[in-house]
């Protein structure tokens, strides 16, 4: 018995200098002389525990308690082993029965409260962690816990004061830093919670926890690549973790790095399986690679398990209108606003609303008025217009200057904007910035980042630029800044481009389009602001360097023609589709070919072949295309299209451009709303409004059919199609930017006679 006692002093020693290889040594020695010895049973356990072979370490620590049941320190242990397992039922039991026998034990208090805050039982967490800090009132790891519960609790305060007191006990403490970093990211102090999180990481270099919550700053400060770096590491550290894995899916749909994301998320599942916010975010990356039954699947579970949800609501009701259920995704984004007046799900119950084809104008419009008042806060008082013969400030807001339409559009702007009448600022709410980004930030006089920004700190920075005229590129769509704008941050408002609509808010005084997009006395009753009609245009296309050439027109090689629209799926209204059937029955042997990422979708391309069968078209002559990866690849699709049908009520914008400059003809149907006007103003500015325009659904289809009849005609128009658009309106950068110029001037003008009177 000597030699047990020698070895598991020896044990002892080098357990205590985190010596474990030797410990595990002679802990295993004696187990060969006495393989029933408690203590060294339950720190051989212990041992297993460090290591996390969490199965090793409940059949060690076990056979040590069967050997002493009653044993404080084995049933703690056991306690301990349970929780980090997740069998926090069997946890909680061991730490009362310690409790039972000794009501002032503090460990088992300790315990229990952090078993609870496991749990979900944050507040009975804290109660039995005071208890327990009552017992032992420096003791500074009761106290992290204690900080810990606070922060479930999201009483920030209260945490910091628990935190800053383990901090006093001793300022090298990881785990206080890691957890006060928390704290301060809860209270937006992002700065000073990289710096605790850094200091954290330096200490315990090798944590995964440490290098989650330095990833997760990092990335909400938008470094981007540290935070991929960080959440990388640990992974390898300690694979498989599931927060780890969260945290490396939600990085990489940031980046919009979705399959990565995906794989992420689909890990993370595989550990906690069910588990709802993984589902949620999973099912969000679903959507954005257009596997929509998936996203569909992932959802429901979500809502079955918990209906409380908005955000939950609002995501499906994207999946639907991407599903061209336009109605369904309605009835979401409602419950979605029903639990949360959020911003976010208002304006995306708006936006699905240009998609509705069986609606009134005007009640779309008193639901952008009634909406609009929900983002208006208490007005501050706003500088008056007056008269300026120096440069006007001009502010654009966006979250599109990237690979996107509206940076498309606007290049012109921030290239050619007349420099001496004008000082430009644009206001990026883009969080991550991409090249093209970069590429734009270097035209403007002035550019600056306001993604971070909070409504009250935009508004002040606006204030602080003295703009005179602000500029809205967004309207109610994501990331929308209108509860700045519904401030009124500057003399003038502006709503331009980036929404097919109103914006319902009284604040904005104007939305500049042209005439044929906006027909004076035509749309004027659907809108709140006042339409500034541009003499020209209210577009501008900028063409994208390497641009594949015009194809020969392909009828003839196919000798049938193939009709075509590259739209958003969510645009293809019932009304669409029964012009586009109409016009399939009266084109013998045509074709249709239809490419966007919801095609993607095998459920989504069934259903679409399904309601042309039924209405007697055979499924040979649809051509069904997910999206093409690479903007050539984008554009040379359109190689094998003659004639381009738009849809209807939301007419394309960038599609029907680059139809045009690929030689397509586009036949449009123009409404009475501005949403479906715009192909119509596209099309007068290369000289087909005869040819392609129609005010009505029989003109829309007998205009079809009589282009389909005319293939010399295509043919030569393929040709002419390009240098026409190039030489128009459409491409006149330089005079588009003057003209937009001139607007902005007799805009401040009108305001500053208004003022007068």
């Amino acid at each position: 018995m000597t030699q047990v006692k020698s070895l598991l002093t020896e044990g002892i020693r080098h357990h205590q200098a985190a010596r474990f290889k030797e410990a595990e040594r002679c802990y295993r020695s004696l187990l060969e002389i006495d393989p029933n010895h408690s203590d060294g049973l339950h720190l051989l356990g212990l041992i297993a525990m460090r290591f996390s072979k969490f199965p090793q370490a409940e059949a060690l620590v076990r056979r040590a308690h069967q050997s002493s049941p009653n044993s404080a320190p084995y049933l703690n242990s056991l306690g301990e082993v349970f929780r980090v397992q997740g069998k926090l039922d069997d946890a909680e039991t061991c730490f009362r029965k310690v409790l039972a026998s000794d009501p002032k034990c503090w460990q088992a208090l300790s315990n229990l409260g952090i078993t609870l805050a496991d749990g979900g039982n944050p507040r009975e967490a804290l109660q039995t962690l005071e208890l327990a800090l009552s017992i032992e009132p420096n003791n500074q790891s009761i106290l992290i816990n204690i900080g810990k519960a606070y922060i479930e609790l999201s009483e920030n305060e209260n945490a910091l004061q628990a935190l800053d007191k383990a901090l006093v006990l001793n300022q090298n403490s990881w785990e206080a830093l890691v957890n006060k970093s928390l704290v301060l990211r809860n209270l937006n102090k992002r700065a000073e919670a990289l710096d605790y999180a850094q200091r954290a990481n330096e200490l315990s270099p090798k944590n995964d926890q440490v290098l989650n919550t330095l990833g997760s700053v990092q990335m909400e400060l938008g470094s981007w690549k540290e935070a991929l770096d960080a959440f990388l590491l640990s992974d390898r550290i300690s694979p498989n973790k599931f927060d780890t894995l969260c945290n490396l899916g939600n990085v990489y749909k940031s980046l919009s790095k979705f399959e990565d994301a995906e794989s992420f998320f689909e890990r993370a599942l595989s550990i906690k399986k069910g588990d709802l916010e993984a589902s949620y975010r999973l099912a969000s990356v679903k959507l954005r690679l257009s596997d929509h039954s998936a996203a569909r699947s992932l959802l429901n579970h979500c809502i079955e398990r918990d209906s409380s949800k908005p955000s939950y609501w609002s995501v499906l009701g994207d999946v639907e209108r991407n599903s061209r259920n336009i109605q369904l995704a309605e009835s979401h984004y409602l419950k979605a606003i029903d639990l949360d007046e959020n911003n976010d799900y208002l304006s995306s119950y708006l936006f699905n609303l240009n998609y509705r084809d069986d609606v009134d104008p005007l009640f779309v419009k008193n639901e952008h008025v009634r909406i609009a008042k929900l983002f208006s806060t208490q007005e501050k008082p706003c500088r008056n217009v007056e008269a300026k013969t120096n440069r006007l400030k001009v502010g654009l807001v966006s979250a599109d200057w990237r690979l996107h339409p509206v940076a498309q559009f606007t290049e012109s702007i921030l290239r050619y904007i007349d420099k001496g009448n004008i000082e430009l600022f644009c206001y990026s709410c883009l969080e991550l910035e991409s090249p093209r980004t970069q590429e734009l930030s270097k035209l403007p006089e002035h550019w600056e980042n306001v993604s971070r920004m909070s409504i009250d700190e935009f508004y002040e920075r606006v204030k602080s630029d003295e703009i005179d005229i602000l500029i809205d590129l967004m309207g109610h769509t994501s990331s929308s800044r209108l509860k700045t704008f519904a401030k009124r941050p500057a003399p003038v408002l502006i709503t331009y481009l980036g929404y097919a609509n109103t914006t319902g808010l009284e604040e904005i005084q104007y939305r500049i389009s042209d005439s044929m997009a906006d027909p004076k006395g035509l749309t004027d009753p659907h809108n709140t602001e006042i339409i500034y009609r541009l003499p020209k245009t209210a577009w501008c296309f900028t063409s994208r360097k390497g641009s594949p050439d015009v194809s020969d027109l392909p009828y003839k090689n196919n000798e049938y023609i193939t009709f075509g629209s590259f739209n958003n799926f969510s645009k293809i209204s019932a009304t669409t589709i029964r012009l586009w059937i109409d016009i399939l029955r009266k084109v013998p042997d045509s074709r249709l070919y239809l490419k966007n990422k919801s095609l993607k979708d095998s459920d989504v391309r069934s259903e679409f072949r399904e309601i042309f069968e039924r209405n007697g078209i055979e499924p040979g002559r649809l051509v069904l295309e997910s999206w093409k990866k690479g903007f050539d690849n984008h554009l040379s699709a359109y190689c094998a299209i003659d004639i381009g049908l738009d849809t209807y009520p939301y007419c394309g914008t960038t599609t029907s451009c680059e139809a045009l400059y690929m030689g397509v003809p586009l036949i449009t149907l123009a409404g009475d709303v501005h949403a479906s006007r715009v192909s119509a103003s596209l099309l007068s500015n290369v000289g087909l409004t005869d040819d392609c325009v129609s005010e009505t659904e029989d003109d829309y289809v007998r205009k079809a059919i009589k282009l389909a009849k005319m293939p010399a005609y295509l043919s030569e128009l393929r040709k002419q199609l390009r240098p026409r658009m190039e030489s128009s309106p459409l491409m006149d950068e330089k005079g588009f930017a003057q003209d937009f110029s001139e607007a902005l001037r007799n805009i401040w003008n009108l305001e500053c006679e208004k003022a007068k009177l």
